[in-house]
């Protein structure tokens, strides 16, 4: 049975989800780091207008602090006159809490005075603005916190440690600030659920359309199935009937074939249709989201950029799946064509084997080419050859896992014809799984390779294509140790003439 829908709306479902939660976790990412940014920047504002108005009259007082500790701090009189400098400073800010520390690490001052005396000589921010002299900023969340006036709850906070420099440049101390966040914070978060169901509501849509098209395609496919299988049973039944009569029974079965290659042919022209009709719009697709990514029209701002390139490269894989079943459909109508040449092995597949080790998803495989010194060259469709190579490493490096080994090899036979071989140390398949393997949209089914991206139609394409080149596909796997393809090309392909010197 075909499941052209079930494939459709799982994957498709799952693409259209897993790219909506990048879209808004990206946003929300962006948004909170811009916000602590900007957060920094009103923090060393604050502080390089506490250094040019208020330093000078208090950096000697606070300079001047070794050995006291936090009772000798808050009896101070110039505490008092540093409180009331700092929160004449920070009126009208959201700023919640303000420390000063000596070099050595001391909190000379805490709008907080419980903490005036503590020790934060160890604390990695101090550390960072007082010796690398860097302004240490970041993003944290309080249940509880002591403000100016009193204690807050459930707040977002951005804590920045900023060093103080005094007129000829030197750090004399550093300040800790403590900015409250808290609107903007859920200003984000509406606006991400904004996004989000924007984003919902227009994927929902393209997959309902998308849907449809597809659910259509999948009825006309059961349907020139279920003709097919009525027009099998219906020869079934007439030559059963017939079985006496020789004469007539060998009409009646003529008859039955006939109707059931045209059936079969009705099905190839009607994919072959569907195909044509498919790439006009996914080419314009393609085309024009090209046209927007070069800016024609107006420049795009980087956002709708990621927009399109996903357009684009939605459009290409499903450009590229149509192009195979539009294949396998000529094929088997007859209509296929070869475009003949002389092919040089010794250059097509290294190309190959390079392409697809080059691919990220590969970093952790073995790819090599072995026994492509000295070989005859073949006859035949380069772009069919270079197709049927790289759909074999495709589905070897797919099947792989990190570690393991794909290897390229050829043998010349006896009676002239020449092997080209693709094996893998990957998952393997049963003997009931190369079965399915091989059939159009034939998919395994094994748990280990439900993870697998794939439209089922490599294996039967390379397989027909190496047909129509007179030659051969065979299949040897086992479970838990690998596969092994080879494809033959008959001897009446294989040029005996000897390479050019140099």
């Amino acid at each position: 049975m075909f499941r052209l829908q079930r494939y459709f709306s799982v994957t498709s479902a799952i693409a259209l989800v897993a790219v909506a939660m990048v879209v808004v976790v990206f946003y929300r990412q962006n948004a909170v780091s811009d916000l602590v940014v900007s957060a920094e920047a009103q923090s060393a504002a604050l502080a390089q207008s506490f250094a040019n108005t208020l330093w000078p009259r208090f950096s000697n007082d606070i300079m001047e602090t070794s050995g006291l500790d936090g009772d000798d701090l808050r009896q101070r009189p110039v505490t008092a006159e540093i409180d009331a400098a700092v929160r004449a400073l920070i009126a009208g800010l959201p700023i919640l809490k303000v420390k000063i520390f000596n070099l050595e690490g001391l909190t000379v001052y805490s709008s907080d005075p419980k903490q005036m005396g503590a020790d934060k000589g160890d604390n990695s921010g101090f550390l960072a603005a007082a010796q690398q002299r860097d302004t240490v900023t970041k993003l944290i969340h309080k249940g509880e916190f002591s403000a100016f006036e009193g204690v807050v709850f459930d707040r977002d906070l951005v804590e920045s440690y900023i060093p103080i420099r005094g007129e000829d440049g030197v750090i004399e101390g550093v300040f800790e600030l403590y900015a409250d966040v808290s609107p903007f914070i859920i200003r984000i978060t509406n606006t991400t659920i904004k996004l989000l169901l924007f984003v919902a509501i227009v994927f929902s849509f393209l997959y309902g359309v998308l849907f449809l098209i597809v659910r259509r395609a999948d009825r006309i496919l059961k349907l020139s199935h279920n003709e097919l299988l009525a027009s099998k049973a219906n020869v079934e039944i007439k030559v059963h009937e017939r079985t006496a009569e020789l004469e007539e029974s060998n009409k009646a079965l003529k008859l039955a074939v006939d109707e059931a290659e045209d059936a079969n042919r009705t099905k190839s022209e009607f994919l072959a249709n569907m195909s044509h009709e498919l790439r006009t719009p996914l080419n314009a697709i393609s085309g024009f989201s090209q046209v927007m990514e070069a800016g024609v029209g107006g420049t795009p701002t980087p956002k709708h950029c990621e927009y399109i390139a996903d357009i684009r490269a939605s459009a290409d894989h499903l450009l590229e799946l149509i192009n195979d079943v539009l294949d396998l459909s000529k094929i088997e109508l007859g209509a296929f064509e070869i475009s003949e040449e002389d092919i040089d092995l010794t250059e097509i597949v290294p190309s190959c084997v390079r392409l697809i080790a080059d691919q990220p998803a590969t970093a952790g495989l073995e790819i090599k080419a072995e026994g492509f010194e000295d070989l005859p060259l073949i006859r035949g469709d380069r772009r069919n050859v270079r197709q049927v190579l790289l759909n074999l490493l495709s589905n070897a490096a797919k099947f792989t896992d990190n570690g393991g080994s794909i290897t390229v090899g050829t043998h010349v036979g006896a009676d002239g014809s020449l092997d080209v071989w693709v094996s893998d140390t990957g998952i393997g398949m049963s003997g009931e799984d190369l079965k399915t393997a091989q059939l159009m949209f034939g998919k395994v089914d094994s748990a280990l390779r439900q993870n697998a991206a794939g439209t089922g139609l490599g294996l039967p394409l390379c397989k027909a294509l190496m047909e129509a080149h007179g030659g051969t596909l065979a299949i040897e796997s086992n479970l838990g140790v690998g596969t092994k393809v080879t494809v033959n090309f008959p001897a009446a392909r294989v040029i005996r003439s000897l390479r050019k010197a140099g």
